[in-house]
């Protein structure tokens, strides 16, 4: 029986999330465990929807189980988010974590994660970082360099390092599979692809036009239980 982890915000639940569950399920697994941040995020914003709520759409979006990430780990860095989601799926006994990434190829991943480990980078970072570069500029730059792969590394690719460094810290026999990110980008703020919009995207429009604006982005039962979460305020 194989079973497949992923680590998920669904802030809120989109496009990009049911591609993940439905090529995780194609690929043969007979059980999807979510790990999701809960009613707090990264940056330790509230979620738009409760985290119950959330579970119930990925349950019913193909997941067979969604457990809670703790809010320190939620709330805190790529490095800490991605080490906890790991242990946590380590020690459900996950085969695999599936993860969508901007790169889309693992070896280069694998590359970025093994450079990213090392004292040299560590050093050079902080000296740059404190340079005057912008911390996330800084890091995406060394790792091209000192990796030697010309490859642009974007958000979820950090998060993709995140698990793979955390796999090989914890001696993990997770194997890790990546997805590669389809339609929009991370932080693209405005609609631009309605099958897979970015979560900053919809958060925008939910914030500024209230959750009817939304509702037509929004996959399978995910919109029915957004509005049904928001007449109950």
């Amino acid at each position: 029986m194989k079973t497949v982890g992923i680590i998920c915000e669904c802030n809120p639940f989109h496009g990009g999330h049911q591609y993940l569950i439905d090529c995780a399920c194609k690929s043969g697994a007979e059980a999807v465990i979510c790990v999701m941040s809960g009613n707090f995020v990264q940056r330790g914003e509230a979620a738009v929807l409760s985290s119950h709520a959330r579970a119930e759409i990925l349950i019913s979006s193909g997941a067979d189980a969604v457990v809670e990430l703790p809010f320190p780990y939620a709330a805190s860095s790529a490095e800490f988010f991605g080490r906890a989601g790991v242990e946590i799926l380590s020690r459900l006994g996950v085969d695999e974590i599936w993860f969508g990434s901007e790169t889309g190829d693992l070896s280069i991943l694998s590359r970025f994660a093994e450079t990213a480990a090392s004292p040299a980078f560590r050093e050079a970072y902080i000296k740059r970082a404190e340079g005057g570069d912008g911390t996330a500029s800084a890091y995406f730059e060394l790792l091209s360099e000192m990796s030697g792969v010309d490859a642009t590394c974007a958000p979820n690719d950090i998060l993709a390092i995140s698990y793979l460094r955390a796999i090989r810290t914890l001696g993990s026999n997770i194997r890790p599979v990546t997805v590669k990110r389809q339609g929009s980008g991370y932080a693209e703020e405005t609609l631009i692809d309605e099958q897979y919009p970015s979560a900053t995207a919809l958060r925008h429009m939910w914030e500024e036009h209230e959750v009817e604006a939304v509702l037509p982005y929004l996959p399978g039962i995910c919109g029915e239980v957004s509005r049904r979460e928001v007449r109950a305020e």
